[in-house]
């Protein structure tokens, strides 16, 4: 049986998250589900909601905002930073826990050159629909 981190360790921390995400990985799980979007200028930040407003507070949606914006104006609830892809990728590198990437925007493509080089090394990549799974 799989034990996966439903956006990391939801139930103990704010989904999607550092911290939840550490969570996850301290408490043994054997793969972290997260959710993928896409920015105003490209970059992949990790946040599910279609908009801003329950976890930050902020109006509009995740492509509104360029991934400086993002970092400098939106804090999970009033607290986290919104993580960018790469950010939690080198983390969970770090381990032998897998992601299960559920991919949010329309147009995101998670080719070789979106995935960042500290998961394109000896990962097992595992393509459907809108979702990838990397171990």
């Amino acid at each position: 049986m799989l034990i996966i981190g439903y956006r990391g360790a939801a139930g103990h921390a704010p989904e999607n998250t550092i911290e939840s995400i550490s969570y996850a990985i301290a408490m043994g799980v054997d793969y972290i589900e997260i959710d993928v979007q896409s920015t105003k200028d490209g970059r992949l930040v990790v946040f599910h909601d279609r908009t801003m407003r329950r976890l930050t507070g902020l109006h509009g949606y995740v492509q509104d905002y360029t991934f400086l914006e993002l970092k400098e104006k939106a804090n999970i609830f009033n607290k986290h930073k919104i993580p960018g892809f790469e950010e939690v990728c080198d983390l969970v590198a770090k381990s032998n826990v897998g992601l299960y990437v559920e991919i949010k925007s329309a147009g995101i493509e998670l080719n070789s050159e979106r995935i960042p080089r500290c998961l394109r090394r000896g990962a097992s990549i595992r393509y459907a629909k809108n979702t990838m799974q990397i171990f």
